[in-house]
């Protein structure tokens, strides 16, 4: 790893990642810079931490950390790539991530506010998580959905329609069987 002046170093171009630079530098302050930016050695070009080098210049930083990586353009474009689309895949065990957001003190620095927090409680609620005697825990998932809102309204929207799905589909095991069944009994709804 070395330290490199932040105004030496070049965004990708055509980057089509569009990253929360407020909410990195937020983390940034609150925690320091814990993994080097990915940078290409023949270019210069930042290849995995675009949005951290722009908080970084945000916060008036003149150093950044940076892991040099000595590949083709090709391989380059490759790497930009999956960085952003492998974070777009991953998901999240909401007890674990409650548990995790519950054992803080507050949630300086973690990109959750206290209306994230308030909305996973409200989800996990939702889906339940198969400790009341009336509801088994949900089965593994073989397929999976990440869902992506444009805002907090649309978000909240979809929580509460979880909520009213798990009140009105009460027989079903899972939020996918009630999913489902409010699916088929709509189908004439929607054509």
């Amino acid at each position: 790893m070395t330290e490199v002046a932040v105004k030496d170093l070049t965004q990708y171009p055509g980057n089509a990642r569009r990253g929360d630079v407020p909410l990195i530098a937020e983390s940034l302050k609150a925690n320091g810079q814990y993994r080097p930016i990915v940078v290409q050695k023949s270019t210069g070009y930042v290849l995995a931490g675009n949005h951290t080098l722009q908080a970084a210049a945000s916060l008036g930083w003149k150093q950044i950390d940076v892991h040099y990586v000595d590949v083709d353009d090709e391989t380059a474009r490759r790497i930009v790539l999956a960085d952003n689309r492998t974070g777009d895949k991953g998901g999240y065990d909401v007890a674990d991530l409650l548990a995790l957001l519950e054992e803080l003190p507050d949630l300086e620095g973690t990109g959750y506010t206290d209306a994230d927090l308030a909305d996973l409680v409200a989800a996990a609620d939702a889906v339940g998580d198969g400790d009341d005697d009336n509801e088994p825990a949900p089965p593994s998932a073989v397929i999976s959905y990440n869902l992506i809102f444009d805002d907090e309204d649309q978000q909240e929207t979809w929580f509460e329609f979880l909520k009213w799905l798990k009140r009105t589909y009460s027989d079903k095991d899972t939020i996918a069987d009630r999913l489902t069944e409010y699916l088929e009994a709509t189908a004439g709804d929607r054509a």
